[in-house]
């Protein structure tokens, strides 16, 4: 259990990420602050077991249950173990920042409860190339989806398609690239733009982790994707995707695939 906790628990900080976009890399930087701990993405789903309610996509639960998961939400924080599954023993005297991730945001309705439940949340919405997330669905599929099922390459696409759109229309928030917080020319722009979004200072550990931190392998451009990451068939299955073509522009990405056009 963390030793002290001083947080404002109506004003968490909830980072949105589909799986293999670097959510457990942004928490693990986030959370090398002594005053800031953000809990696993486990957490929600521990939550709507505990209230299947929550699982109806198309009306508000009554007040009385949103108030029941609100302070499960929040006793969970609370009793969080000093471990972290990610990061080891975590050395903290007093938390004030507090928060968890949430991943594949397939459902709209998730985030309108979240905004209810916690009207001054900050959002964050990393956001990783959808090709890049979707081979890499294609190797851990269970892990990315909890599912024991055959790897789809255009289900795994239509799941960052319809969260990230979904995040993009949902509460305000800041968004992150991972491309550019793997960089050594933007992490420092990118983190700093961060922690004045959640009103704290960069800490030390943060600062002296942020030039040590060794450049990560995140191609920022599709044409090195296609030359790195993906193979033809994958590409195949990309170009046949106007969603995903849409998508890939809308944040900014290189929408080539094919070969023949780098």
């Amino acid at each position: 259990m963390i030793r002290d906790i001083q947080i404002d628990e109506a004003s968490p900080i909830i980072l949105l990420a589909v799986a293999r976009s670097g959510s457990s890399l942004l928490r693990s930087l986030l959370t090398t602050h002594p005053e800031i701990r953000l809990l696993e993405s486990t957490l929600i789903g521990k939550v709507i077991k505990t209230y299947p309610e929550l699982r109806d996509t198309k009306k508000i639960p009554n007040e009385n249950l949103m108030l029941q998961a609100k302070q499960t939400i929040i006793q969970a924080f609370n009793n969080a173990s000093m471990e972290d599954p990610d990061m080891g023993i975590l050395h903290k005297k007093c938390v004030t920042k507090w928060g968890f991730t949430v991943h594949q945001i397939e459902n709209p309705m998730t985030l309108t409860l979240l905004n209810l439940g916690f009207p001054q949340a900050k959002w964050i919405h990393l956001v990783r190339d959808g090709r890049a997330v979707a081979a890499s669905w294609m190797d851990n599929w269970a892990l990315a989806t909890g599912e024991n099922t055959t790897p789809e390459l255009p289900k795994a696409i239509q799941s960052w398609i319809r969260s990230v759109q979904n995040v993009e229309n949902g509460p305000k928030h800041l968004r992150i690239k991972l491309e550019d917080l793997t960089s050594l020319k933007t992490r420092q722009i990118v983190f700093q733009q961060l922690m004045q979004h959640l009103d704290i200072e960069i800490s030390p550990r943060q600062e002296a982790f942020l030039s040590q931190w060794p450049a990560i392998n995140t191609a920022r451009t599709g044409e090195n994707l296609a030359n790195r990451t993906f193979s033809a068939k994958q590409r195949s299955v990309f170009a046949k995707s106007s969603d995903l073509e849409n998508a890939l522009e809308f944040f900014g990405y290189n929408i080539f695939v094919d070969p023949e056009h780098l």
